[in-house]
């Protein structure tokens, strides 16, 4: 497994629930929101060229993997605002939930990628992308080894994240605080189409300290049950 320097041990299994219950609910990070957009089929990593023609399975030239991979996209650590997270924590967070990989997108930085704290940590595949603070919202582009200006004309930004062979998806677009504002802009990969931390955030931080409080962290470790 993994142990990048400077990000310290691993935490001790009491910290690692607080830590999936922390990072599912109060970075704007859920696997509930990672199933639905995964399964709505607008998250496609990997485009297949399958014949226009309706074939037989058996006449295809691949193979279809018999797993699944779940994962979870949009988290943040320490080198975001809003989190505190090392790596090798949040590798192990989403471990413990089931997951079998996790994307970082940490706002407006690839620090993270730049450090070296890509790879796998264990069996947890860890890879790094940025969300940007776009003038339309928040945009999370993955796929890309140099940093982007968020402040330019969002056809250009994602325009250079796909000629970069990168993926680019509109991030909590349905937010209260900062909805998505231009849904014509090309070319984008796809986008959340839930977010709970978005419906979590709403209630103002009182509630949100009320519902941590309340609700079972059991609740927000159990990826592979859903």
């Amino acid at each position: 497994g993994k142990s990048p320097g400077g990000e310290g041990a691993a935490p001790q299994p009491g910290t690692l629930c607080q830590i999936v219950f922390i990072r599912f609910l109060m970075i704007k990070n859920s696997f509930f929101c990672l199933l639905i957009f995964l399964a709505s089929g607008c998250a496609t990593i990997q485009s297949l060229d399958i014949p226009s023609k309706k074939v037989s399975f058996r006449e295809l030239p691949f193979e279809f993997s018999k797993h699944d991979y779940a994962g979870v996209f949009h988290v943040h650590s320490r080198f975001s605002h809003d989190s505190k997270g090392r790596f090798d924590e949040i590798a192990a967070a989403a471990q413990k939930a089931g997951a079998d990989f996790v994307v970082v997108t940490d706002h407006n930085t690839l620090r993270g990628l730049r450090e070296k704290m890509d790879g796998f940590y264990g069996p947890t595949l860890v890879l790094i992308g940025s969300e940007l603070s776009t003038r339309a919202g928040h945009l999370s582009v993955l796929g890309v080894d140099k940093e982007v200006d968020a402040s330019r004309e969002l056809t250009e930004i994602t325009r250079e994240v796909k000629d970069s062979g990168g993926l680019s998806f509109v991030s909590h677009g349905e937010s209260r605080h900062k909805p998505w504002s231009d849904w014509t802009v090309q070319p984008l990969t796809g986008m959340e189409i839930y977010n709970l931390a978005s419906d979590v955030y709403q209630d103002g931080k009182f509630w949100v300290a009320l519902k941590a409080m309340s609700l079972p962290p059991k609740m927000f470790s159990g990826l592979s049950k859903f």
